[in-house]
């Protein structure tokens, strides 16, 4: 989806180029009827093309959650500031003054070769068991999950969002007792049922335990990327911990705080409101189906007014032959 956006950019950036050599007199008319809103497009998609994504390697420390990141090579960290630049100037999201960073590719762009990104947040939350992390029937969850998506739908309306459906699995969720990691990975469809067509994301969620709370990463992705996204996790995963002392071994019970929920919750999303984060994704793939609605629009308009002017003129040669 994001790279057919940056197709329609360069090739409309390339178009206007050629028509402006082949055919000046068509230009110049289109000019003199008052073309400020072709400048516009030229100049957004210009700047949509040319924005370029600022980022962090090496160590990163992650101070609110006692841990870090060792970003590997070909990545980059996305500060608070420059993850934000995406979720609100391109995005449509509201400022998110909770996220630690996010982690990209280095060859990311702004609407190009960012098929993956994860978000990075800390869980205030106490200490985690993972008692119940071997007896959790995630089928049965999941036909739970679903149903409290449906239900989540009313007050997505309410918030003028779009209908969600949960789909299924796209990874099941699994834990890794000795990493003391949880991921899981759901698959979303948005849109009425009335919708020809509905798209789809990749819900791609993990959780790093540890001593007075959690790490949290999300993948925001669209579903045939599901493989990058496993790769990326595995890069992510290797180079993250949490610092001396804040580790999961490290809990001490005779002072530490202990959480109220199990494995089992994480995996259910006990923790987000119900037009949370689905509500942001909402609007996150909103935008980019908006934007490619628009630029194919004022396209279309702009080379319906040059041509449909030459068809005209046209007309009026012939008739007075």
């Amino acid at each position: 989806m994001k790279k057919s956006l940056l197709c329609l950019i360069l090739f409309c950036l390339g178009s206007i180029g050629v028509i402006d050599a082949q055919d000046e007199v068509a230009q110049e008319e289109v000019a003199q009827e008052g073309a400020t809103n072709d400048t516009a497009l030229v100049s957004m998609l210009a700047q949509l093309a040319q924005d370029t994504i600022v980022g962090q390697t090496g160590r990163v420390d992650l101070k609110e959650a006692n841990a870090y990141i060792n970003v590997p090579e070909g990545y980059l960290f996305l500060d608070n500031e420059a993850a934000n630049h995406l979720l609100v100037d391109y995005w449509d999201n509201l400022r998110d003054e909770d996220i630690l960073g996010a982690l990209v590719t280095d060859s990311a762009k702004i609407y190009y070769n960012l098929e993956t990104i994860f978000l990075v947040y800390y869980e205030d939350c106490g200490y985690v068991k993972d008692d119940d992390a071997s007896t959790i029937d995630y089928d049965d969850l999941l036909k739970d999950l679903q149903e409290e998506t449906k239900e989540s739908n009313e007050e997505r309306e309410k918030a003028g969002l779009e209908p969600v459906e949960l789909v299924g699995w796209a990874a099941t969720p699994y834990y890794d007792a000795n990493e003391k990691t949880l991921y899981w990975a759901k698959r979303f469809a948005f849109g009425s049922d009335e919708d020809t067509v509905k798209h789809e994301s990749l819900n791609y969620d993990i959780r790093i335990l540890g001593r007075k709370g959690m790490l949290t990463m999300k993948a925001v992705a669209g579903v045939e990327d599901l493989p990058a996204v496993e790769e990326m996790k595995g890069v992510l995963l290797k180079g993250t911990s949490f610092t001396e002392g804040n580790t999961y071994a490290d809990y001490n019970s005779a002072t530490d705080h202990v959480a109220e929920f199990g494995i089992g919750a994480l995996v259910a999303g006990k923790l987000l409101a119900k037009v949370g984060i689905l509500a942001k994704l909402g609007v996150f793939f909103a935008k980019f189906w908006k934007l490619i609605v628009v630029a194919v629009a004022a396209v279309v308009g702009f080379f319906t007014k040059i041509f449909g002017k030459k068809k005209e003129d046209e007309k009026t040669d012939d008739s007075q032959k």
